[in-house]
């Protein structure tokens, strides 16, 4: 219910989600010129005259839907810089992607729920180990050396760009590589498109698994290792390894 304050009286006009619009705009939008896109200015022009429940979360969800106040809103922080671009390595071995592919069915014995996917940034080749998703940073500091720079007998990387995941930043996992050698590059947090290359990798990865669901053939893989051809220009059991 939306309440009018009168000097003589208190008086009840409508309902406030339905005319919401059509007082805020008139009442508590337009007088406020000078300072467009601030939905608390709004609030309290409004609240000289009239009052309802959830006011202030209306108010902030109008301004946000505004096309007028996101345009002409002020900016009270630095524009953003760009993105610094990643050197790509010269050769195989030498740069990877990681992440993990999580919340997956427990289809083996073992009790495999997520993948550790790793790319190649360089043949652009992608290896998928199982694992869980209570994995520790322990865990996949360890993953990630047995199985890529050990068993697959690629030796140390360079460096290794990887998201904001809890585990990649622990202090184990970031001092295990520092001894080792190897750089860590985190990429920008709530932005995919930073580690494109591996996210691209678990997209298509979730169809194969979801078209295997019916076998559990890649499921039970220990290691799934496949190489997009478009990129490599060749079939991938003819891919160097």
């Amino acid at each position: 219910m939306l309440h009018r304050h009168h000097p003589n009286r208190h008086m009840s006009v409508g309902g406030a989600r339905n005319t919401v619009e059509t007082v805020g705009e008139l009442d508590g939008h337009y007088d406020m010129s000078d300072r467009r896109g601030d939905a608390r200015a709004m609030e309290r022009n409004l609240r000289r005259k009239y009052w309802w429940w959830s006011m202030a979360e209306m108010c902030t969800e109008y301004v946000d839907n505004c096309i007028h106040c996101q345009r002409h809103k002020s900016r009270s922080y630095l524009p953003m810089g760009k993105l610094a671009e990643i050197e790509e390595p010269s050769s195989m071995g030498i740069g990877y992607s990681v992440d993990f592919l999580t919340r997956l069915p427990e289809q083996t014995a073992a009790k495999h729920t997520a993948l550790m996917v790793v790319r190649d940034r360089w043949s652009r080749r992608v290896f998928a180990i199982p694992c869980r998703d209570t994995t520790t940073a322990k865990e996949a500091a360890l993953l990630f050396y047995n199985e890529i720079c050990l068993n697959q007998m690629r030796g140390l990387p360079n460096y290794i760009q990887m998201d904001r995941d809890p585990r990649f930043r622990s202090s184990w996992f970031r001092e295990f590589y520092r001894l080792t050698g190897v750089h860590l590059h985190f990429t920008t947090g709530y932005k995919s498109q930073s580690n494109g290359l591996v996210e691209n990798a678990n997209r298509t990865l979730s169809k194969l698994l979801r078209s295997a669901s019916t076998d559990h053939q890649l499921i039970h893989t220990h290691i799934v290792d496949y190489t997009i051809r478009s990129q490599l220009g060749q079939y991938p059991y003819r891919a160097p390894a």
